[in-house]
């Protein structure tokens, strides 16, 4: 029974950071269609390895296993850092998924390898937990509880709470086997609060079933079974198949525990059952365990010694002597490799210095040797043309005064041209702290918005693209506001012209009281212009302004030549728009109110040009809005820590060496 207690935590430290199993048919072939179409970039480095993803879930992992290993591939023709250190994290994956734990260590400590490297914290954090799920598995728990909090601190450091939890719970794992039991409760409470405050299901029966073994250890069986049967409800609603069968198998041992032998053979057959249906080796072992024990107790003695065979044969084939071999080499390997490389570098760095030692004092000895020759020259020279020196030394001195006073003067315009610009300058920068002000600050959108992010990159010191918020409660109901805009031109010109624009946008709503965002386009549009738009200037914006009405639980915009985007049920969800900028522009009708219809769940963006119109890539070319639009829709299921990363990663992978062309602004809601 002793190997059992260990046998559930590892199965729910397993589940949390590996491929849960379970349907995802229409999203492998949205995925797939998105494949087809896809340009070798970045973005097939994401569509490939979201694609595997969801194929090993379905306990594809031989399929799953091809599709990474092109993510791979392109990621290193791209040198895309980012795409080599995930793929080879998730082929690690589908070497855990088999039980071949040397091989899934190798990948993993390949992929830690390029993320320090880079400085990707995140593929740090999710490596270093892969790390310690391997040393969890090979029972050596102070390495795996050393990488567990490795990627709990980077998570907390990025923001990944679905990360923070998983290495909470991981953690408590651990301590559970060295039977540090108020450290285990502590662990599995905080990873049970952050998985329901995120709405993770899969999240909340792992840790469901983690508190479960706690009353297992006690021969509370009663108890267990609440916790495991919460868990398991989870699993069949998510059709986790490997969860199914391991918590099934789990269901069984309690029953055993009562010596209620029939009840426990049905749920271990039904482990075995699931466990060979998806070809995990490590549970089909555990189920002929398992198995073994109940035939021992109904008294089917040839049974039980045939089970007990058959566990014996797949532990030995999983758990060898070679394969911990294997996993202590691989460490040592990537401990040693990374003290040698860093030494070669350190060397490199000595004789680079050496070498520009070296270099100086040839400099100083060649210089001196060409002083000496100027001066014996320059000797001659003054001597032989001494007389005639004399003769015009008059004329010289005034020579001189003439050049010492252009001197002066020159000095004194290089002064005032440097006065000037140091002013200029510090007035540029007065004026970036003015426009940060009247941005929308993040306590007051973390205030009015749940789960978010903006992305805000502007091209110089100061913005044309302006993102800006405010709240009014008033007989319709409490409304919150936010705009995304970009005004005309970049950089000063284009800052000018976003504080008038939020001085307009304010006027409207705080002093004019006008409530629907198509009459508060309108009124903007008026105001700029009567008083910017002089002599046909076609001075504006675009951009797009939503309106929250928390009463009704409504969302309304308006949008000029902008497009919102909502990403729904892993499709997109294309929303109208009125094609003419907030300012003069061919058409001058009333801006529309639009209804915003979604369910809960749904990804909201609205961003400005700034992201598709950079240049950048193989071949130079702009980013396009098709291409941003599948980026948001392959990443919109993941936490909004984590899109923000992947959008400012790609962009600055997307721009290379290039100047950025425009600013940039997004923002992502989720509904």
């Amino acid at each position: 029974m002793n190997w059992f207690k260990k046998r559930t935590l590892i199965l729910i430290s397993f589940l949390s950071l590996c491929f849960g199993i379970q349907s995802q048919s229409p999203k492998i072939d949205s995925l797939k269609q998105v494949l087809v179409k896809a340009n070798e970039d970045t973005l097939k480095v994401a569509t490939l390895n979201k694609l595997a993803s969801t194929l090993a879930r379905t306990g594809n992992l031989d399929t799953a296993l091809v599709y990474f290993q092109k993510a791979h591939e392109l990621s290193k023709k791209l040198k895309y850092h980012f795409g080599i250190a995930a793929s080879l994290n998730n082929l690690g994956k589908v070497s855990l998924g088999k039980s071949a734990f040397p091989e899934a260590l190798e990948y993993f400590f390949r992929s830690l390898e390029i993320a320090e490297r880079y400085n990707i914290k995140s593929g740090m954090a999710s490596a270093m937990g892969n790390i310690g799920i391997v040393y969890d598995n090979e029972k050596d728990y102070n390495k795996a509880l050393r990488y567990h909090y490795k990627s709990l601190k980077l998570d907390e450091e990025i923001g990944n709470l679905e990360g923070v939890a998983e290495s909470y719970n991981s953690i408590g794992n651990i301590y559970f086997y060295k039977q540090n039991y108020p450290k285990v409760i502590e662990c599995y409470n905080k990873a049970l609060d952050i998985k329901t405050k995120l709405g993770d299901e899969m999240g909340c029966a792992s840790t469901l079933a983690n508190i479960g073994n706690i009353y297992f250890y006690q021969n509370d069986y009663k108890k267990t079974r609440e916790y495991y049967f919460k868990a398991l409800n989870y699993f069949e609603k998510l059709k986790n198949l490997q969860a199914i069968g391991m918590l099934s198998n789990n269901i069984a041992e309690t029953y055993v525990g009562e010596k209620n032998f029939k009840e426990a053979l049905k749920y271990s057959q039904k482990g075995l059952q699931v466990a060979t249906q998806i070809g995990v080796l490590d549970d089909i072992k555990n189920a002929y365990f398992s198995l073994s024990s109940i035939y021992e107790g109904l008294g089917n003695y040839k049974l039980a010694m045939e089970n007990l065979r058959l566990y014996n044969l797949y532990n030995d084939s999983i758990y060898n002597d070679e394969n911990k071999r294997r996993a202590m080499e691989i460490d040592i390997k990537y401990h040693f490799d990374k003290k040698a490389t860093n030494t070669r570098i350190e060397n490199e760095r000595k004789q680079i210095i050496l070498k520009e030692e070296a270099e100086k004092q040839k400099l100083i000895i060649y210089f001196g040797l060409g002083f000496l020759i100027l001066v014996i020259v320059f000797a001659v020279y003054a001597f032989r043309s001494f007389k005639i020196k004399q003769k015009i030394n008059a004329q010289l001195s005034i020579q001189k005064e003439e050049i010492v006073a252009q001197r002066d003067e020159i000095e004194l315009q290089r002064s005032i041209v440097e006065e000037k610009n140091k002013g200029l300058t510090d007035s540029i920068n007065y004026a970036k702290r003015i426009q940060y002000t009247l941005l929308a600050h993040d306590e007051y959108l973390d205030k009015n918005l749940k789960d978010y992010f903006v992305y805000f990159q502007p091209k110089d010191i100061v913005s044309g693209d302006f993102y800006w918020a405010t709240s009014v409660n008033s007989a319709a109901g409490n409304c919150f506001y936010l705009a995304v805009c970009d005004c005309t031109g970049h950089g000063v010109p284009g800052a000018f012209m976003s504080l008038i624009s939020i001085g307009f946008l304010s006027e409207a709503i705080k002093e004019k009281h006008i409530l629907q965002p198509g009459e508060i386009f309108n009124y903007v549009r008026e105001r700029l212009v009567e008083n910017i738009s002089k002599e046909n200037q076609k001075d504006g914006f675009d951009g797009i302004l939503i309106c929250i009405n928390s009463n009704e639980n409504k969302i309304t915009y308006a949008a000029a030549n902008n497009e919102p985007v909502l990403v729904s049920e892993n499709t997109f969800a294309y929303q109208p728009t009125d094609k003419m900028p907030v300012g003069i522009g061919i058409s001058k009708d009333s801006f529309n109110t639009f209804d915003l219809r979604y369910k809960k769940g749904d990804v909201l963006y609205i961003y400005t040009d700034g992201y598709a119109d950079q240049f950048g890539g193989p071949k130079g070319k702009k980013f396009k809005y098709k291409q941003l639009n599948e980026l948001l829709l392959i990443s919109s299921a993941d936490s909004v820590a984590h899109q923000k990363e992947n959008l400012k990663t790609t962009f600055n992978t997307w721009k290379g060496n290039l100047e950025q062309v425009d600013d940039v602004c997004i923002i992502g809601i989720r509904l």
